[in-house]
């Protein structure tokens, strides 16, 4: 072999290798760029249905039409909200957060009435209700 075959057969090797790194490069960026659609779609099925509905009524039809499984739907929730709860770990500190808001303004005053977030008690004390996204 002469000089200008083997520097042929190394830049065939180097092209090949700057191939396949382009290539995967692009595979992680359709995956990135999938679970962030996944994440923008949860999201939303949670703000159409918080506090009282199911979000994963509103999230079905999108993840059957895109042929997405649950476990896809959790590592994009965990990947972006950073979190390792998933879907439902995330909505049930979501919760947890909203409840806390609305008791700290009912002790300060501002009583809903028929609040799902806390209960009054006859002797006017405030009740936190139980999360309906933490297992009991």
């Amino acid at each position: 072999m002469n000089t200008l075959d083997h520097w042929a057969a190394r830049k065939g090797k180097e092209n090949r290798a700057r191939m396949k790194a382009a290539k995967e490069k692009a595979q992680l960026l359709r995956l990135a760029e999938r679970q962030f659609q996944i994440w923008q779609k949860a999201i939303l099925a949670i703000a159409n249905s918080f506090p009282d509905g199911d979000p994963i009524d509103h999230l079905t039809p999108y993840m059957e039409r895109n042929d997405i499984t649950m476990q896809e739907v959790d590592a994009a929730v965990n990947r972006y909200e950073k979190t390792r709860g998933g879907f439902y770990g995330w909505l049930a500190a979501m919760w947890d957060d909203t409840a806390a808001d609305h008791i700290y303004d009912a002790k300060n005053g501002y009583i809903e009435p028929n609040s799902v977030f806390y209960s009054v008690a006859d002797n006017g004390s405030i009740e936190p209700s139980d999360n309906p996204w933490r297992p009991q």
